[in-house]
């Protein structure tokens, strides 16, 4: 088994990068945002050689998402959704999802995964399983499993994943605003 030429040396570069996003919100009722995190194309060539030699190349992404809360009550529907594009190198994603909030304090619901290819094919990539609980002390636990749709599933059976968050209580006058975006 041969080396990585990627890893043949003790290289060291400067590769700076940067985004721009914007977001706007009305507090307990609806989002919107659009962002390009990665500006640059960065291309790490091996030795500092030709285009040809590329190892990696950085691509310029872009996002967008939207959401908004439905309802007033002890019952509350969350669906929002994200957009992602890599254009010319990867199929645009779709993540929509729906989450139901009762009480502000139990969370439960589900999202699904698409992407769109270059050749105007469209897949089905994952559904996801969620649930999660806000508690009174600031502490936030959820749970959501993956289920993956598309060819990657003769590998993978699906993710588990767990989450924790945590809302810092600062000084001074409080309100009571739940995160729900």
């Amino acid at each position: 088994m041969g080396i990585d030429p990627a890893f043949a040396q003790d290289e060291s570069r400067l590769m700076p990068n940067f985004g721009l996003g914007i977001y706007w919100y009305r507090p307990n009722r609806f989002y919107v945002g659009l962002s390009a995190p990665q500006l640059l194309e960065n291309r790490l060539t091996a030795n500092g050689g030709t285009d040809l030699e590329k190892v990696a190349h950085q691509y310029r992404h872009y996002m967008a998402t939207a959401g908004l809360i439905i309802g007033r009550s002890d019952f509350r529907v969350r669906p929002s959704i994200l957009v992602k594009a890599v254009p010319t190198n990867a199929p645009i994603q779709t993540d929509a999802s729906l989450m139901f909030l009762i009480k502000d304090t139990f969370w439960f619901g589900g999202s699904y995964r698409s992407a769109f290819g270059g050749d105007k094919s469209f897949e089905s990539e994952s559904v996801d399983a969620i649930v999660a609980f806000q508690l009174k002390n600031g502490l936030k636990i959820g749970y959501a499993y993956d289920f993956t749709l598309s060819e990657l599933n003769n590998y993978t059976s699906g993710s588990h994943e767990i989450m924790l968050g945590y809302d810092f209580r600062g000084k001074g006058v409080r309100y009571h605003t739940p995160r729900y975006f």
